[in-house]
C-alpha cells in the first residue's frame, strides 16, 4: 500500500478535524514550553496548518511537508495576508529531503497510521533532529465511554464483517511505534496538552462515515458504506434514541515527547 495524500480532504479537513482556535493555541504552548526560544521545528503531514500555524504563533520557526500540494495551499490562504510563511515542502515522510541535525523538534500529529513505510519514516526523523532535540507525537481523543467512541467501535464492527479493505497502510497501534522508537534508543514522555468539548449530534457522525469523510472509509466503496451507515443508525437508534440531539463530547489532546539518548 502506499501512503495516504488527503487532496480529498482539502474541502472539509478543518471543519472535521479542526481543533477551536484557544485549544489550537494551548496545545501548541505546551510543546513550545520545553523548546528553546525561536527553536526551529519541522512537522510532517503539515496539512493545512491546525498544528504548525499555532506553532508560529508561539515563535518557533516553522517548516514542513506533505504529500498533498493542496492542503498545503490551503495552509497558505488561511495566513493573514503579509505575515511569515513556514517553508513547504512535498515530500513523502519516508524520504525527507533534508540535511541531517537540522532541526530542534519534529512534529507528527495524527500521520504514522498513513504512512507505508513508517519505521523508515521513523528512522528519517531521527536523521534529522539535532542532539537533544524531540520527535513530538500528537494526538486527540475522546472518553473511552463517549457514545461517539462507541459508535466507531460499532462502525469498525459492521465494516469488518462485509469488507477487507479498511486498514490503513502505516502503524497500527501507539505502543507499536513507541516500541520501534524505543529500539532505536529514544525515551518517551507524555502528557495532556488541552481538554474541551466537542459540539456534535451522532447522526452527524454517521452521516460522515457515510459520506467517506475519515480516510479509515477511504478505501470502502460507497454500496459499503451506505449499508454499514444504514445498520449503524439502526443500533444507534436502540442504544441512544434521537441521534440529531445535540451533545457535548469530552476531548483531550496529548503530546508524547520522543527523546534520544546521547
Amino acid at each position: 500500500m502506499q501512503s495516504i495524500s488527503f487532496d480529498q480532504a482539502v474541502s472539509y479537513y478543518d471543519r472535521t478535524r479542526g481543533l477551536p482556535p484557544e485549544i489550537g493555541d494551548q496545545i501548541a504552548a505546551s510543546a513550545a514550553s520545553v523548546l528553546p526560544a525561536g527553536a526551529m521545528v519541522f512537522e510532517v503531514g503539515i496539512g493545512t496548518g491546525r498544528i504548525s500555524i499555532p506553532l508560529m504563533h508561539c515563535g518557533l520557526r516553522v517548516k514542513g511537508a506533505d504529500l498533498s500540494i493542496l492542503m498545503m495551499k490551503r495552509l497558505v490562504e488561511k495566513l493573514p495576508s503579509g505575515s511569515p510563511q513556514p517553508g513547504l515542502i512535498q515530500a513523502d515522510a519516508t524520504r525527507l529531503p533534508l540535511r541531517a541535525a537540522s532541526f530542534d523538534a519534529v512534529f507528527a500529529v495524527h500521520v504514522f497510521h498513513l504512512i507505508a513505510g513508517w519505521q523508515q519514516a521513523a528512522a528519517g526523523v531521527h536523521r534529522v533532529l539535532r542532539p537533544g532535540g524531540s520527535l513530538f507525537l500528537g494526538h486527540s481523543m475522546r472518553h473511552t465511554d463517549s457514545p461517539l467512541t462507541k459508535i466507531r467501535k460499532q462502525w469498525m464492527q459492521l465494516v469488518e464483517e462485509v469488507a477487507t479493505t479498511r486498514q490503513r497502510p502505516g502503524v497500527r497501534e501507539t505502543d507499536d511505534l513507541d516500541a520501534y522508537l524505543q529500539a532505536l534508543g529514544a525515551q518517551v514522555s507524555a502528557w495532556d496538552a488541552a481538554q474541551w468539548e466537542a459540539n456534535t449530534s451522532l447522526e452527524a457522525t454517521i452521516q460522515d462515515l457515510e459520506a467517506g469523510v475519515y480516510s479509515s472509509t477511504w478505501l470502502l466503496p460507497a454500496e459499503t458504506r451506505q449499508s454499514c451507515a444504514a445498520r449503524l443508525r439502526a443500533w444507534a437508534r436502540e442504544q441512544y434514541g434521537d441521534l440529531e440531539q445535540p451533545i457535548k463530547i469530552p476531548m483531550r489532546f496529548t503530546w508524547r515527547q520522543v527523546r534520544w539518548k546521547g
